[in-house]
């Protein structure tokens, strides 16, 4: 709830999504298994980055977060405005 996304690109070698986060959105801790590396991205503000095992991580505006295959994720909006993402997955 409160997350909508738009994919720019998707082809066999990457995906690349615009993800808009609303304050207090959360999305729940998950895995990609399709993916080899994934790129999580916040643009316009900072985002919380939730890891398996309790562990979260703040993460700042244009500072790339990096994932692998598999990494349990999951991410939450703590702020007062939306923030913008963009998430690169690298197949």
């Amino acid at each position: 709830m409160g997350i909508s996304n738009a994919v720019l690109r998707d082809q066999p070698e990457v995906r690349a999504l615009r993800v808009v986060v609303e304050p207090g959105g959360t999305r729940v801790i998950h895995a990609h298994s399709d993916v080899r590396f994934h790129l999580f991205v916040p643009i316009s503000g900072p985002m919380e980055v939730n890891l398996d095992g309790g562990r979260s991580v703040q993460v700042r505006p244009w500072h790339p977060y990096f994932l692998r295959e598999g990494d349990r994720h999951g991410f939450h909006n703590s702020g007062s405005t939306a923030v913008e993402i963009m998430e690169i997955f690298i197949k």
